[in-house]
Formats: structure tokens, sequence, C-alpha cells
């Protein structure tokens, strides 16, 4: 167990490192797996660590061209910490079947100096119920396919990129204090196709835009508010293609572009 994971000659064959909280893999840590793979990777030679069902309780700084794969559907393979971020660092890489649950702080943070670009394919982000934003997109692109999203805060865009596909984003936040919207947009590029984005808190909004934005566009996506009077709230005037949307809740009047938007209460 474990000869695997030191970073020699005989790695470069293999490109796979396996993580096993039970001692049957090359290590039972999802970091040293990760910083042993990056001293091999690079954009025209990707590798893969690969984690077997379990807890893993650790924070982790993502490799650039290190992907990482739960193998377990659903929350078979549980990254978890009581409190703090549980992703130090992102990295341009993939990142799926992973159950990510951690307390009061962000679980992922793609800082301004981030350039390159995150995949989230069939991620879980479990987060306690508090008044704290659960990601933070400020530079580079977040992609997110098959995500579930169920936390306290929701999702911050403040730059850079979010392309989000058949995903849910949903805030559970304790109040209707601090970060009630399930999607707080203050710069950046958004993209929507085939997602739910929607609002759990008390009195929270749906989707809160507070600035100027790049570019913003939904497709074929559902939009659910809590006790708010807008769905998509918007403090100047905002362009927002919505083609093929619905939600419970009216559009501010600040929110102008093409809307092929229907608002139902009992949506």
């Amino acid at each position: 167990m474990g000869v695997r994971i030191l970073p020699d000659s005989s790695l470069l064959g293999t490109q796979t490192l396996l993580v096993d909280a039970q001692g049957d893999g090359d290590t039972t840590s999802i970091q040293e797996a990760l910083n042993a793979a990056a001293a091999f990777a690079s954009a025209s030679r990707r590798w893969s660590v690969r984690v077997a069902p379990g807890t893993y309780s650790e924070q982790i700084t993502l490799k650039d061209y290190v992907d990482l794969l739960g193998l377990g559907p659903g929350r078979a393979v549980r990254l978890k910490r009581s409190s703090g971020a549980l992703i130090a660092a992102p990295a341009t890489c993939t990142v799926s079947n992973l159950w990510l649950e951690t307390g009061g702080a962000p679980v992922l943070s793609l800082g301004a100096a981030f350039g390159g670009i995150l995949e989230l394919d069939g991620v879980i982000i479990d987060q306690a119920a508090l008044d704290v934003q659960s990601i933070q997109v400020a530079g580079g692109t977040l992609r997110l396919s098959c995500c579930l999203l169920a936390a306290g805060g929701g999702l911050e865009l403040s730059g850079g990129a979010l392309k989000a596909y058949d995903s849910i984003l949903r805030n559970q936040a304790a109040s209707d204090g601090g970060q009630n919207m399930a999607l707080y947009i203050q710069h950046g590029t958004l993209l929507l196709a085939h997602c739910l984005v929607e609002n759990l808190s008390p009195a929270g909004y749906c989707v809160y835009i507070d600035n100027t934005v790049t570019s913003l566009k939904a497709y074929h996506s559902t939009f659910r508010k809590a006790d708010a009077t807008y769905a998509i709230h918007a403090t100047r005037s905002t362009d927002f293609t919505l083609a093929a949307c619905c939600g419970n809740g009216a559009l501010h009047s600040d929110v102008t572009g093409y809307h092929d938007y229907v608002w139902d209460s009992s949506i």
C-alpha cells in the first residue's frame, strides 16, 4: 500500500492514482494523490485521482490537469469538514461524483486571479443553512453539469463566468438576513441551460443583480423565489436573455432584453 504514490518514474505509465479511506489504494489522502499526480500532469497529459467510497475529512488544493473522480453514485464519496472551505484553491481540472459538505464558509471560491476552467460534474454541495455564500466566482470559469447546490447562501458571481447545465442552485439560508438569494450577481458572465434556481430562505429573491454584468442568458430554466416581490431583481437596467423560462414571480422593471418568460405563482 502506498508505493505508487511516490513521485518517481514508475508512475509515468499509469496516469491514475486510487485513494481509498480503508487503505486499499495508493494512498488514503486525496491531497497526497493530487500532489503526486501534479508532478507529472500537463495540458497534453492529464492525470486522474479516483476516490473510493467513504468519508474524507480534509481540505484540498486542486491541481491543474489532475481530474478528481469519485467512484460511486450520489453520496458514496463524501468530502467533509465541520467548518472552513473544502477546496482551498481551484485549478483547471474536472471534479466529478463527489459529495462536498462544510459549515460556515464557502465550499469553493474562484478568486479574481484565477484564469482557468474548473468543471464540476455530478457534484453535490451540501452546506449548513447559514447566511454565507457556498460558491464564489470572481475569476476564471466555473462549469456545473448535473450538479446540486443545496446550501446556505447560494452562489455569488462577481467576475469571470458561471456556466451551469442541468443543475439545481438552491439557497436554504437559515434567515432572511445576510445572503438571502440563490444567485447574487455583481459582475461577470452567466449562462444557464435546463437549470432550477430556487430560494427557500425567508423573504429571499431568487436572483439579485446588483451591478453591471457582461452577459446574462438563461435557456429552459426555472426561477423560484421565496416571499420577495420579484423572482429576478435588478438595481439598475440589466439586459437578461430569457428563452423558454418560467418562474413563480415577476421580473423587476430594470430586467430588460429578450424575455420568453412565463410567470405563474404556482410554479
